[in-house]
């Protein structure tokens, strides 16, 4: 699969540098100014989270705009991310190559993570986010804080970790409401090859 990488370093908290990497070719760099406003991103959050229990009037109007914004800033972020010559070029190429067969890497450090929405870096000519044009988007540490403990030799199971999180508490949708298609799909054959464990309360300390 193709791989798009897009490293993200921000010199201020405006300012950022971004370099562009397809596959093993040279990287492409962009610096630019970029800032989202904090009401915007109050209104993103109402968007997705408090409309869709309650999409009751005025909000379908209210969502509208909302709409509107979350476009201007994707096309936003689009146009300075590729505004040089190399980085139209590539795009073109990425576009020609389809882009539903390249996997997109965001890669920041913690603190940068949420300096750039990029899950609304969205082409004007397609008007598409290409977090939903993509085969795959995700986002990746530049340098992990710890690198994980391997498990040496063979396991005789494979450990499932399920953490349900239920930030409503007692209010929320039941845990074995989550949980329970995926207990039913262990038989007691498949609890042989599979030890499962849930969660309870789910904490980090936990």
């Amino acid at each position: 699969m193709p791989l798009l990488r897009l490293t993200q370093n921000s010199l201020t908290s405006t300012r950022h540098r971004v370099e562009i990497r397809y596959e093993n070719e040279p990287p492409i760099p962009a610096e630019f100014d970029f800032a989202v406003d904090p009401a915007d991103y109050g209104r993103i959050r109402w968007y997705l989270e408090e409309f869709l229990v309650y999409p009751m009037d005025p909000a379908p109007e209210i969502a509208r705009e909302v709409e509107k914004r979350i476009r201007a800033i994707g096309v936003e972020l689009f146009e300075k991310v590729f505004a040089s010559r190399d980085a139209i070029k590539l795009w073109g190429r990425l576009q020609a190559a389809k882009l539903s067969n390249v996997r997109v890497e965001i890669l920041t450090s913690v603190k940068d993570a949420v300096a750039i929405p990029w899950e609304l870096l969205r082409d004007p000519d397609t008007d598409t986010p290409l977090a939903l044009e993509a085969q795959s988007f995700v986002r990746s540490p530049v340098s992990p804080a710890r690198l994980p403990n391997l498990l040496t030799g063979n396991p005789d199971k494979v450990r499932i970790l399920l953490v349900i999180c239920r930030p409503g508490a007692g209010e929320d949708v039941p845990f074995r409401s989550v949980a329970g298609k995926l207990v039913r799909g262990l038989d007691e054959k498949a609890t042989e090859r599979f030890q499962l464990d849930v969660l309870r309360p789910p904490t980090f300390a936990r």
